[in-house]
């Protein structure tokens, strides 16, 4: 608390007071006036305005720091085979759907590249994860493009062993039923057997819908979020 009254300031710095055969009108007057003349502040002092300013700093750093972090924000894909590249930085724009990739920024700067995207200079390009927890590459800054867009930035130092093995895994079912026609209930059997011999034990296959009239071999999609391979038939024999 600061006090500026002269008589309180006086008991403070004068235990003299507490003595009741003491008589305060007997104060050394010059030692009064000079307390009058220039209050003191007892009790907590004041923060100076230097420290003012560094707490107001180091307040300002934390926030901004604070801010970086929620733009940053990293996560991984949980669907690894499919990578979106956008044409503009508006995720709703045109796009091109590619296979998964281990490098999704790599995959789609090669469609800028060859004119498929654009033309001229390859922009910069940011690699996000959609709502759909699938990589889409977008031009723009990549501390800002993907915020923006309301993705999270792919974290590119994740361990993505897992992801790879997936990749792995949908490469190996693409091939089976690329190479022979297998019709709905040997394309089931097959890819159950695939799982299993890569430790896939836990996933599931799943039957998209009876085979239609006339398409007689499979074809595969992955689920990983969900842990489960879809079986389909899309082709003739």
């Amino acid at each position: 608390m600061t006090r500026t009254d002269p008589f309180e300031l006086f008991k403070a710095l004068n235990p003299l007071h507490d003595d009741p055969a003491t008589d305060p009108g007997a104060v050394d007057e010059e030692l009064l006036a000079r307390i009058v003349a220039e209050p003191r502040t007892v009790g907590p002092s004041r923060p100076s305005r230097r420290r003012l300013w560094v707490v107001a700093g180091t307040v300002a750093v934390a926030g901004l720091a604070t801010a970086a972090f929620a733009v940053l924000r990293t996560s991984s894909p949980t669907e690894p085979t499919a990578i979106t590249c956008a044409a503009t930085s508006d995720p709703a724009g045109d796009v091109v759907g590619l296979a998964g990739a281990p490098d999704p920024v790599a995959a789609c700067a090669e469609l800028w590249a060859n004119g498929t995207l654009g033309t001229g200079t390859v922009p910069p390009l940011a690699a996000c994860v959609n709502d759909a927890g699938a990589a889409i590459v977008l031009p723009g800054d990549p501390t800002t493009v993907c915020s923006r867009a309301g993705f999270d930035l792919l974290d590119q130092d994740a361990d993505n062993t897992a992801a790879l093995s997936i990749l792995d895994l949908e490469a190996e079912l693409i091939d089976t039923f690329l190479n022979d026609c297998y019709g709905q209930d040997d394309a089931l059997a097959e890819t159950r057997r695939t799982l299993d011999d890569n430790g896939y034990l836990d996933w599931t296959v799943t039957l998209a819908e009876d085979f239609p009239d006339g398409i007689d071999c499979a074809g595969i999609g992955i689920d990983a979020s969900n842990q489960t391979v879809i079986v389909a038939g899309v082709r003739p024999e």
